[in-house]
């Protein structure tokens, strides 16, 4: 945590409530973060 006042936390994302929903955003989270980095570092 890099700022003046360390006691700040940022707000988190709303957690879903149905536990087949997290891994589902988890897994298309991963995959658009994927896709973003192999794009980016693609030769």
């Amino acid at each position: 945590m890099i700022g003046p006042e360390p006691d700040f936390t940022p707000p988190l994302p709303p957690i879903p409530a149905h536990p087949a929903v997290a891994p589902a955003a988890a897994a298309l989270a991963s995959a658009r973060n994927r896709r973003r980095l192999t794009g980016f570092m693609a030769p």
